[in-house]
């Protein structure tokens, strides 16, 4: 018998809870906010209420994604909708598609997002699914399709990445997916800061909190309440594995961690048939949307960056490297990046001023004794060291360490150099992962 992953008790008993607040939650989204939307509905939306313009596109609007052999029940809909939240800004995009206007749907998350499994992975992952109903329904506008998935990286490389990966789009809506690859105690704040960073961006674009799970852990019981706290919907994938309603082996890979092809147009049906229920009720949806003042994390990496290597001098001051060369990157993060790399146990040293400082570096899966491991100083003091070969791990990564992490802002001295006792003179850098 397979075993159940950890988190099943907890999702059940948080479901519970969340069950008895829907309907206030999404009533009055959150109570102890500041920083309301721009404006309630405008008199043209609400004379488009009135005279049911939007009756047309309902009518016509795409199915949810098909999901072949796995029938879709009223029960797995119930469970796998574990919060609709406040429905301001899904109506305010839905409305601003049916006038026409180009969109933008944006993906942040680890190897699922990314597509891992599904084939072909381009046109079969649930991101291609569910952003092909918003074109398939609007079939007039361009609906621009960013997915900014990262296999084998957590939250905490999610929220230095998010502002060039996917801020810089100005997003419409943002799918946050990374309920498998948290597994670390403070990605419960790196979580909450990504939720909230998002909420606050300038587009104001609509949030969807994606519980994934593998088949034997999850971290949606960790992340439902902070989603739940902005009041955002929750669709958690995991609810119909810990309800048993789905069996790892009709969507899952061998490897207990992907889903195939099947597991992700399961998913896509879940998000396209929330899309399809927002639109339905388009005319009853929430009139604005406040965002909380208070998180239930202190959600301290709001505004942080990765800095790469051809950033990073610009950004720091005492700047001194030796041995160091900025070289295009191996793939890993988004675009196309630049990365620190020596073949001569380079040293590395700045003057920066931060709340908290870290480090993503390329982890080998090797036992060769070229790769050096290289330890960070923090104002003369021993923080860490960063492992460049493993040979245990997975495959080649990207791995990071935190460094510091502070309250307040204060300037600190870097210093990045091989470690004591190693051999080895190669190690590559990926980004600086600060928060000023």
């Amino acid at each position: 018998m397979k075993k159940k992953f950890l988190a099943i008790t907890i999702i059940m008993s948080f479901m519970l809870a969340i069950t008895a607040c829907k309907g206030a939650a999404s009533q009055t989204g959150a109570s102890d906010g500041s920083g309301a939307d721009s404006g309630t509905a405008s008199s043209a939306e609400s004379a488009a209420s009135q005279s049911g313009e939007y009756d047309g596109i309902i009518a016509s609007m795409a199915e949810a994604t098909d999901t072949g052999d796995i029938e879709m029940t009223q029960e797995m809909y119930d469970k796998a909708f574990l919060n609709l939240g406040n429905s301001y800004r899904i109506s305010k995009l839905l409305k601003k598609a049916a006038a026409g206007k180009d969109i933008t749907i944006a993906y942040l998350g680890g190897s699922i997002t990314d597509g891992s499994n599904a084939n072909p992975k381009a046109t079969s992952c649930y991101a291609y699914l569910s952003t092909k109903w918003w074109q398939d329904t609007f079939p007039d506008i361009t609906v621009n399709y960013v997915n900014a998935g990262i296999g084998a990286t957590d939250s905490y490389i999610g929220i230095h990445r998010l502002n060039d990966d996917v801020l810089s789009y100005n997003p419409d809506l943002v799918i946050v997916e990374y309920s498998v690859n948290d597994t670390k105690t403070w990605n419960k704040e790196t979580y909450d800061s990504i939720l909230k960073q998002t909420l606050s961006y300038e587009s104001e674009p609509a949030v969807i909190a994606l519980l994934l799970a593998a088949e034997n852990s999850s971290f949606a019981d960790i992340h439902a309440p902070v989603a739940f706290k902005y009041s955002v919907p929750i669709i958690t994938y995991s609810a119909l594995l810990g309800y048993k309603l789905l069996e790892w082996d009709q969507v899952g890979d061998s490897d207990g961690v992907h889903p195939l092809s099947t597991g992700h147009s399961v998913i896509a049906n879940l998000l396209t048939t929330y899309y399809r229920q927002a639109l339905e009720n388009i005319y009853e949806s929430d009139d604005s949307y406040t965002i909380p003042t208070a998180s239930v994390t202190a959600a301290k990496y709001v505004g942080a960056d990765l800095l790469y290597s051809s950033e990073l001098e610009n950004a720091v001051s005492d700047f001194t490297c030796e041995g160091f060369e900025s070289v295009t990157g191996p793939g890993f993060m988004k675009g196309e990046n630049t990365m620190w790399k020596t073949e001569s146990a380079g040293t590395m040293s700045f003057t920066l001023e931060c709340k908290s400082f870290g480090i993503i570096y390329y982890q080998m899966k090797s036992n060769d004794e070229k790769y050096a491991d290289y330890s960070v100083y923090v104002d003369g003091e021993l923080k860490g060291t960063m492992d460049s070969a493993n040979a245990t791990t997975w495959g080649n990564n990207a791995s990071y360490l935190e460094f510091l992490s502070d309250k307040e802002s204060a300037t600190h001295k870097i210093e990045i150099v091989p470690a004591e006792g190693v051999s080895g003179t190669t190690f590559s850098m990926i980004g600086m992962c600060i928060n000023k």
